[in-house]
C-alpha cells in the first residue's frame, strides 16, 4: 500500500508538469506558470515563440498539486501537497535543453482528514521527519507531439 499510495503521488505530480510542458508549448499562454526571467509581458499579450526562452516558476496560487488514491477499493479520496515549488527552464531553440524541477514539503499533505493525514507524515508511508521532502528532477525533456494530449503513464 505504501509504495503504492507513492507511485501514484509521484505519477500525479508528474501528469501536472507534463500538462504545464505541454500547455507552454502548445499554446504559449502562461495561465498555470508564472515568468521568472523572460522580457516582461502584460496579462493579456501573447509572446512570439522566440520570447518563450526562460525559466518559468509554479504560479502556486493558480494551481494545485493533488492526487486520487483508492480507499479500501472502494472510493477515491483526493488529496494535495500545499507547499510546493517548481521551475521549467524552457529552451525554444533546442527543447533538450530544458528542464523541470519541482519539490512539495511531504508535510505539507492534506487529505481533509487530520488523522489520515499524520499517518501519511509518519514512517508507514512517507516518512516525513526522514524524508521533509519530494523531489523531482527532469534527466530528459523532448518533444514528443505538435498537438496538446495527455501524457500516457503506466505502472
Amino acid at each position: 500500500m505504501k509504495n503504492k499510495l507513492i507511485a501514484f503521488t509521484i505519477i500525479g505530480v508528474l501528469v501536472i508538469i507534463s500538462l504545464a510542458i505541454n500547455e507552454l508549448v502548445s499554446t504559449n499562454q502562461f495561465s498555470a506558470l508564472s515568468v521568472g526571467t523572460t522580457s516582461a509581458q502584460t496579462k493579456d499579450a501573447k509572446p512570439a515563440a522566440t520570447e518563450a526562452t526562460g525559466i518559468y516558476e509554479f504560479d502556486t496560487v493558480h494551481s494545485t498539486v493533488g492526487f486520487r488514491i483508492k480507499h479500501f477499493g472502494l472510493i477515491d479520496v483526493p488529496g494535495s501537497f500545499t507547499d510546493y515549488a517548481g521551475t521549467i527552464n524552457y529552451d525554444t531553440k533546442d527543447i533538450t535543453k530544458s528542464s523541470v524541477q519541482f519539490t512539495a514539503k511531504i508535510a505539507s499533505i492534506n487529505t481533509k482528514v487530520e488523522r489520515r493525514d499524520n499517518h501519511l507524515r509518519s514512517a508507514d508511508f512517507f516518512d516525513a521527519q526522514k524524508f521533509p521532502e519530494m523531489t523531482f528532477k527532469s534527466t530528459k525533456v523532448e518533444k514528443k507531439a505538435t498537438a496538446l494530449s495527455p501524457p500516457a503513464i503506466s505502472l
